[in-house]
């Protein structure tokens, strides 16, 4: 399936992938932009310090369930 885009969608598939932590994902989301993150191999996420574990969640990130919980939030985003 198509990735969704889109910082939300983003944020969604890594809050949803078993075994990464929030710690985790704002170490990798300072140093890299987190849709690059969902381009790159198994043997790549594990060279930036992810399991194996936590690299074939990620790269088998459940697409249609973050665009059902991107549907629910986007009607109550608010433009602080």
């Amino acid at each position: 399936m198509e990735q969704y885009s889109g910082k939300l969608a983003h944020w969604l598939a890594f809050y949803l992938c078993k075994g990464i932590g929030v710690k985790t994902l704002i170490a990798l989301s300072q140093k890299h932009e987190l849709s690059e993150l969902f381009a790159l191999t198994n043997a790549q996420l594990q060279s930036l310090g992810l399991t194996q574990s936590q690299a074939n969640n990620l790269t088998n990130t459940d697409w249609h369930q973050v665009e059902h919980y991107q549907t629910l939030i986007i009607p109550f985003r608010l433009n602080i």
